[in-house]
């Protein structure tokens, strides 16, 4: 209870100190809870998408395409043992107009009287239909759109616009649920005309028995099926749009590891200064009885204290950042996310790192504190302390250049591609917390040159005061590595992360210009909101119409729907390519005008990804699953692709029109004639109000799209910016201690009328010091990163990025450190500027 009543006190004696210490934990904390978090809400709300659509039903058949099915399939699967229900449903998208504002929907086509084995309903107002035209939404929904019960309903789909009565309000329960309610349902009959499947379905959704193995059954029921249909689990449908997002998540989670691992070096730095101040104490408790395991436990509570209190603080932060990087995802996504789901795991995760890593950072030194004699601690005097006389040890150096090179070796696997796909979540914060404690292992021994160069440069600008900044650095040489460590790592992201960040963000502007190089508009049912799981479909002639407006040269069709490739789902594009037309897509293996050629002999273009992942390359063969089975289809060429991860196939419009039962277009690209863009633009949009469109000009699409870019870099640059605040933590902590340390030397200063103002920019010239000495390896390490990580683009998308280095990054990196640097030590040089000549030379 002693024991304990000292650390409350040593605590409440330096409490900034402490603060400092927590914010480091809080920090790394806070990006621990907030990413994981994050992403797993938007991987939910993907899934949740499909599988609340499907209810109760475990499995769902669909074809390999577009188009539907015979309806009476259900019943020849009834004999399969542990299906329960077959239920044909018709579930596609389409797009609402309503009073207020015009949205895309889900749609669901259901016999009612069948599907209640499926799916739940529960009304607000209304009943169900009944009759045909008819459609019921969630009540909230509908208000957003301003519709009111028995109000007509504006539908576009493929067979054009329809009126619909709005027959009932459901509650937002079940499948009226997902998506954020932007569900419409109607009779099947209904949907069948909407979607030109008189007859048809296009998803037999299967509800099977209680204990029935949905593996066994699928086996069962695919044995069953005739060509150009596939069973699989509701939630596979989301698998390409997590594809997407697959790099981005990689990237959030190295940095949040990375801000953590940059907190524990906070701590321990601030627990090493800790110590130094209290020797004498502690050896008077060893001296009064004290043994060394109390002062071991005792040193590792306080840490206990520390770690635990911030990640009491860090993790409701990180609840709070987590809504915020959710909704920057969503946004780049398209997906409509749900309310945040706090789950155990982020933050038994954050918990266990959060106090285990200041526990563990704190552990050697406090083990050492309580082996070190009482005595000797006695005896010695802040002018021969060990820490300022002795130089760095070799192995640990040794070990920390053996971890760098290890990393090197980590990322050159990755660079080769000899790491599979799904370990990079893993492998890549992994490999960058070996890479930051190797280089704070290394540091110690580059730190003496570092100085003295440091010292030459800045002499000549801020005098003999950088000369005595310089000096007491290297007095503390373990102190100071952890600071510059701290600030290496801040530099060497943001010049890394930052780098590649703009090369793959130019590559990516790079594609979408080249997508619409040579087209003047888009039309699409539905304004552009991110990366859409299932776009909405048009009718067909809506293209030829907008083609006989005058000054309109050309327009093209496209689609966009999900196969299989070789037992991986992948997206099917199909646009016209008619001989003298851009063939929109950026051709990296093949040359444009053989590959268009190629095209039209019903030939594909793939994501280079997903050549990568087959192991292909132009000529080889790919098997693909269509409407009329299993098809081989010769490579044309290779295109970089973001969209679904690069896990794309291009075949052209007519060749898949035949092939995969294509009903409608999801996009119509115009291009009008030379000098007459102006005149189109008024016509054009006139014809997209006529039928409730949307016109995209080719600037406004490259616009929206570098909006949803820019909300996932946005996250990427807190989190970098938080790593920088971790080191200003960290510095504020070496500097204060070094004023602490050099309170007589100040005073003696003082008094030998040095002034207020030299002793303040002496204590500014230290922190500028650890800036210099850390911008220079951190640029160096920052620029071999991004090379690599750029490199590593082909292992996580399958494409080559060009690097290019951003001299307006480095040199911004470059005086950030320097400003971090300055603005962490201004709080110590105003203290040290106010000592007390008396009181200084007294200070022991």
């Amino acid at each position: 209870m002693i024991l304990m009543r000292y650390m409350v006190k040593e605590v409440r004696r330096r409490p900034g100190r402490a603060v400092l210490a927590v914010l480091g934990i809080v920090i790394g904390v806070q990006s621990l809870v907030a990413i994981p978090l994050a992403i797993q809400t938007t991987r939910r709300a993907q899934r949740a998408l499909f599988e609340g659509l499907t209810g109760r039903a475990a499995l769902e058949v669909v074809p390999c395409g577009e188009g539907g099915f015979p309806s009476d399939l259900g019943r020849k699967l009834e004999e399969v043992n542990g299906l329960k229900a077959a239920v044909g449903v018709i579930q596609s998208t389409a797009a609402i107009r309503g009073p207020a504002a015009l949205a895309p929907v889900m749609t669901l086509g259901v016999d009612l009287a069948h599907d209640e084995r499926v799916r739940d309903y529960e009304f607000r107002r209304g009943g169900p239909p009944d009759g045909e035209g008819q459609v019921l939404l969630e009540e909230s929904f509908a208000q957003s759109l301003g519709l009111e019960l028995g109000a007509t309903v504006v539908l576009l789909s493929p067979s054009g616009t329809t009126d619909l009565r709005l027959a009932g309000l459901l509650a937002p329960r079940g499948a009226a649920a997902v998506n954020d309610g932007a569900v419409a349902i109607m009779p099947l009959s209904t949907a069948q005309q909407l979607y030109q499947l008189q007859g048809r379905i296009n998803s037999l959704q299967l509800v099977l028995s209680d204990g029935a193995d949905p593996r066994r059954v699928a086996r069962d029921v695919s044995k069953r099926l005739p060509p150009g249909l596939t069973v699989q689990a509701p939630a596979a449908r989301a698998s390409l749009a997590q594809e997407t997002m697959a790099s981005t998540e990689r990237m959030l989670a190295v940095l949040s590891i990375t801000a953590l691992v940059a907190g524990a070096f906070v701590i321990l730095n601030s627990f090493l200064m800790s110590l130094g101040e209290r020797k004498r104490n502690l050896a008077i408790l060893r001296s009064l009885g004290a043994t060394r395991k109390q002062v071991t436990r005792l040193l590792l509570t306080e840490a206990l204290a520390l770690g635990t209190l911030g990640t009491v603080v860090g993790i409701p932060l990180g609840l709070g950042m987590a809504l915020v990087v959710t909704h920057l995802i969503a946004r780049f996504s398209g997906t409509v996310v749900p309310q945040l789901r706090v789950t155990a795991g982020p933050l038994a995760l954050a918990g266990l790192l959060g106090i285990g890593v200041a526990v563990l950072a704190t552990y050697f030194p406090a083990r050492t504190a309580g082996r070190r004699s009482p005595l000797a601690a006695l005896r010695e005097r802040p002018e021969t302390s060990p820490a300022r006389t002795d130089g760095p040890r070799r192995w640990p150096a040794r070990l920390g250049l053996a971890l760098l090179a290890f990393f090197a070796l980590v990322y050159a696997a990755i660079v080769c591609g000899l790491v599979p796909d799904g370990a990079l979540v893993f492998i890549l914060p992994a490999g960058m917390v070996l890479a930051l404690v190797g280089s704070a292992l290394a540091t110690p021994v580059a730190l003496t040159p570092l100085s003295r160069v440091t010292e030459r440069l800045l002499r000549p600008i801020l005098g003999i005061e950088a000369s005595l900044a310089n000096r007491q650095l290297r007095r503390h040489p373990t102190r100071t590595s952890l600071v510059v460590s701290v600030l290496i790592i801040s530099v060497m992201l943001s010049t890394g992360f930052g780098n590649a960040m703009l090369n793959s963000v130019r590559d990516t502007r790079e594609w979408m210009v080249r997508i619409f190089a040579d087209v003047d508009f888009l039309v699409v049912p539905t304004a552009l909101t991110g990366t859409e799981l299932l776009p909405v479909a048009m009718p067909e002639d809506y293209a030829d119409r907008i083609a006989r407006i005058e000054g309109v040269q050309r327009v093209g069709k496209g689609t966009v729907f999900s196969t299989f490739a070789e037992g991986r789902r992948i997206l099917i594009f199909t646009r016209s390519c008619r001989p003298g037309e851009d063939p929109g897509f950026r051709i990296v293996d093949g040359v444009d005008e053989d590959v268009r050629r190629r095209l039209q002999r019903g030939e594909v273009v793939i994501g280079t990804a997903l050549a990568q992942r087959l192991g292909r390359q132009p000529g080889d063969a790919i098997s693909i699953e269509t409407r009329h089975g299993i098809r081989k289809f010769r490579i044309a060429g290779l295109t970089s692709e973001y969209t679904a991860g690069g896990m794309i196939a291009l075949v052209e419009w007519d060749y898949a029109k035949k092939l995969f039962d294509t009903d409608g277009i999801r996009y119509a690209y115009v291009v009008a004639e030379p000098d007459a863009r102006a005149r189109v633009q008024p016509r054009l949009q006139a014809f997209c109000d006529e039928h409730h469109l949307v016109m995209h000009s080719s600037a406004g699409f490259t616009a929206a799209c570098d909006d949803m870019i820019a909300g996932v870099t946005n996250s990427a640059w807190v989190l970098l910016a938080l790593v920088f605040v971790v080191a200003s933590l960290g510095i504020t902590n070496c500097v204060t201690m070094n004023v602490f340390e050099q309170t007589r030397e100040l005073g003696v200063l003082r008094a030998i009328a040095m002034k207020r103002g030299q002793i303040r920019k002496m204590i500014l010239s230290q922190a500028l010091s650890i800036g210099v000495i850390s911008t220079v390896p951190g640029v160096l390490l920052g620029i071999l990163l991004g090379c690599a990580m750029t490199s590593a683009s082909y292992a996580t998308v399958g494409s080559r990025i060009p690097y290019r280095l951003e001299p307006t990054l480095l040199l911004a990196c470059a005086i950030m450190a320097l400003v971090v640097a300055a603005l962490a030590a201004l709080p110590p040089a105003h203290r040290a500027g106010r000592l007390k000549i008396i009181r200084a030379l007294h200070y022991e």
